[in-house]
């Protein structure tokens, strides 16, 4: 072949893949025009972006990689608090919505249910140890008759005569938890933060397994493992090329350490399973959540359910019951430390109940259900420094039409976390901690404050969460006094987001006791 007939061979090459290239681009621009002239993505209200790109790079490297709620709480404030907030790129987006009504609409519906977000879901499995058969309750995404069926296991665990039952034993928890707190409180302010989430695992072991977690003696490594995994899912759900690299690349060091770090917490799911299984029966007349568990059925299959499937679902226990409601009491605590004046009423209601005082009795559970002010400072703190990013996650399950939006079937709709609603037009003061306004006799059933999401897949364990941060702020408030190392705003800011977000320098107090006579 001469050197012309090689050039000339070598520019054909490159005018077919020129050509190939330009359909490949024509294809794709057909597609996004197809796109805007049936959807209307293109005119929901959006905070800046890249053309394309979106907002890519703000949650690979800007603030929505570590502060994600509050970067949704300032691009709402600076729209105007739209019902409906595009976020995203590269073809992938989520709309936000902040519409309370049509929250409750999609989750109540049962004519056309809305399936829940599969991507998160996905990427928990390797915290929960799932390596097939019916997904866990945390992740599934539809009311699946087996979903139907665990969740009939936590309703009767957590009835009322069962937390009754459950009252002392996440006393005595508290109860070990209050002796290291003596031990640390004279050397210097404590960070409460670690403590409440060991002590939560520890309060879930011994409620639903009937044994520790080892969260406050050290005696297992659930805690830390737990939290070093958590870090690694958040990462891969909002870096998708750090995703990518730790897929494509396993012999990596780093690799290597996210897969010893996930497969140690999989080993420690399989021995507390392997403890469920050797144990003796209960006594006639009881039913421990574990043993539902080991005696659970698949409703389509009527046989028990296996080994990994109840792996899963004693990891997802562990994880839902650690987490959020740790946390949520650490932010309730550093709120009270800065609020003396809120602290003085609920002592005041206290004293009336007769917990509090030098006659003081012992809290019982009818106590902890007659407490008005308590519980408005829960439902406060929650809205406040609510410490989920995303309340509810759901997908569209068809082309339909939101807000006057043409939107398209699959579309993620994430209902924000509370922190991210801070509008004034909605709560006038959004940002003063008034525990008064859940009891003036003012409607709240419209205002955006979603503690324990809503519908029949809101959290099935609320009730044993409601009663661990009641019994928690009861002990501890009547036996110290708490101020905060700094302020709350320097607080605020600290926010950082693991699994849910958590104070990136702890919450530190400084505890003394409190003299029941004063």
């Amino acid at each position: 072949m001469s050197d012309l007939d090689h050039y000339c061979s070598v520019c054909l090459l490159y005018q077919m893949l020129l050509q190939i290239l330009s359909l490949l681009v024509l294809l794709i621009a057909t597609r996004i025009l197809w796109r805007r002239w049936k959807y209307d993505l293109h005119k929901v209200p959006s905070p800046p972006g890249l053309p394309f790109f979106g907002q890519t790079f703000d949650f690979v490297s800007g603030q929505p990689s570590y502060q994600f709620s509050q970067w949704i709480g300032r691009c709402l404030r600076d729209l105007g608090y739209p019902k409906l907030m595009k976020a995203g790129g590269m073809g992938q987006y989520a709309l936000f919505v902040t519409d309370l009504n049509f929250i409750k609409d999609v989750t109540t519906s049962k004519t056309e249910p809305f399936p829940k977000m599969t991507d998160i879901a996905e990427s928990m499995n390797a915290m929960l140890a799932y390596t097939g058969g019916p997904k866990p309750l945390l992740v599934n995404a539809t009311a699946t008759p087996y979903v139907k069926a665990v969740r009939k296991v936590y309703a009767t665990a957590f009835q009322t005569a069962n937390l009754k039952l459950a009252l002392p034993k996440v006393n005595g928890v508290l109860q070990n938890m209050i002796s290291i707190i003596e031990a640390q409180r004279e050397k210097g302010p404590v960070d409460i933060q670690p403590l409440f989430v060991k002590m939560t695992l520890d309060a879930i072991g011994v409620v639903a397994f009937d044994t520790t977690l080892g969260g406050l003696d050290g005696s297992r490594e659930i805690y830390r493992l737990l939290l070093d995994t958590g870090y690694i899912v958040r990462e891969r759900l909002r870096n998708l090329f750090k995703k990518l690299y730790i897929r494509y690349f396993p012999n990596t060091k780093e690799a290597q350490r996210q897969t010893a770090l996930i497969d140690g917490l999989s080993a420690e799911w399989e021995k507390l399973t392997t403890e469920i299984l050797e144990r003796d029966d209960p006594p006639n007349g009881e039913e421990p959540m574990w043993h539902a568990l080991r005696s659970l059925r698949h409703p389509e299959t009527n046989e028990l359910i296996s080994r990994s499937t109840l792996r899963s679902e004693v990891a997802t226990i562990a994880l839902a019951g650690m987490e959020s409601t740790g946390h949520q009491l650490a932010w309730l605590l550093g709120l009270l430390a800065c609020h003396p004046d809120v602290v003085d009423k609920l002592l005041e209601e206290l004293s009336q109940h007769g917990l509090y005082g030098p006659n003081a009795k012992e809290v019982a559970f009818e106590d902890l259900t007659e407490l008005p002010y308590l519980t408005a400072i829960i439902k406060e703190g929650m809205r406040i420094g609510y410490v989920l990013h995303a309340a509810i996650g759901l997908k569209t399950p068809r082309d339909m039409s939101i807000f006057g939006y043409r939107i398209p079937k699959g579309t993620f709709l994430v209902c924000p976390g509370t922190r991210a609603l801070h509008s004034e037009e909605m709560w006038g003061d959004p940002h003063a901690f008034r525990p008064e306004r859940w009891l003036s006799g003012e409607d709240m059933s419209h205002k955006y404050s979603i503690g324990f999401a809503v519908g029949p897949r809101d959290c099935i364990g609320q009730k044993l969460a409601m009663l661990e941060m009641r019994l928690a702020i009861v002990r501890l408030i009547t036996e110290y006094h708490f101020t905060l190392k700094g302020t709350w705003q320097e607080l605020l800011e600290s926010a950082n987001d693991g699994l849910v977000i958590e104070a990136r320098d702890g919450v530190w107090l400084n505890i003394t006791p409190r003299v029941a006579s004063s």
